[in-house]
């Protein structure tokens, strides 16, 4: 709270008034995907249901696989930031694998990520999950307790037995993800600090960018983050 007023409140108040539509001078898309989670190798994920939050517009589109190709399309051509959760990690090489995949391609939509995961992880030196990174930010929790395992399982059963308050609890498990991301995101633009154990680490937008990518590869989820993927 400050003023009386909650982060969160502040940061989407901003934003409707068209503060933080543009980051660099860019806008900017954020965006989190599910998928049917079976192994570690990435290339076995399929994608079950997705979100994308335009910065310009603050509409959300369904993503499924039905559009893929489409959305993966546009953010290769798409003059502006990608922003996600460990979407370098793990959101951009699948949506790759689940269409038309070309390194090429994945190494464009990589360029122009920024990912929170790794960001938080390489200023604070921790890992730290979506869920209590965002509780602590912003105040917004994930809407499901066990996180993409439960996604991944329900529209397991929503395959099985059709039953679409099984697939619309994933689909707003999935849109509140990319809402927290965002809100997450907001945070970070407008007060550039992190506390740590009561310490302030300071950061400028250059750092954003300088601090949101690994230094790996691959086409399997690290063991060092793997849990931190569903962590709370």
């Amino acid at each position: 709270m400050k003023d009386n007023q909650s982060i969160s409140d502040t940061l989407e108040a901003e934003y409707e008034k068209e503060e933080w539509r543009t980051f660099m001078g860019k806008p900017y898309i954020v965006y989190d995907i599910e998928t049917t989670w079976t192994t570690n190798d990435l290339k076995s994920h399929k994608i079950s249901v997705g979100y994308m939050f335009d910065s310009l517009t603050g509409a959300y589109k369904l993503i499924d696989q039905g559009n893929v190709q489409k959305v993966v399309d546009h953010m290769v051509a798409f003059d502006g930031y990608i922003v996600g959760f460990y979407n370098i990690g793990f959101d951009n090489p699948v949506m790759l694998y689940n269409c038309m995949f070309d390194q090429e391609q994945l190494d464009i939509i990589n360029h122009k990520s920024i990912d929170i995961c790794f960001f938080v992880q390489n200023i604070l030196k921790k890992r730290m999950g979506l869920n209590k990174l965002s509780e602590a930010l912003v105040g917004a929790k994930k809407t499901l307790a066990d996180g993409g395992l439960e996604g991944a399982r329900l529209y397991k059963e929503y395959l099985e037995d059709g039953d679409n308050k099984k697939l619309n609890a994933v689909k707003k498990y999935c849109k509140q993800d990319v809402h927290m991301t965002h809100l997450v995101f907001l945070y970070l633009l407008k007060y550039q600090n992190l506390f740590d154990e009561g310490n302030e680490v300071q950061f400028t937008h250059d750092d954003i960018l300088t601090h949101s990518h690994n230094r790996g590869g691959g086409n399997t989820v690290p063991t060092v983050l793997q849990d931190s993927m569903f962590a709370s």
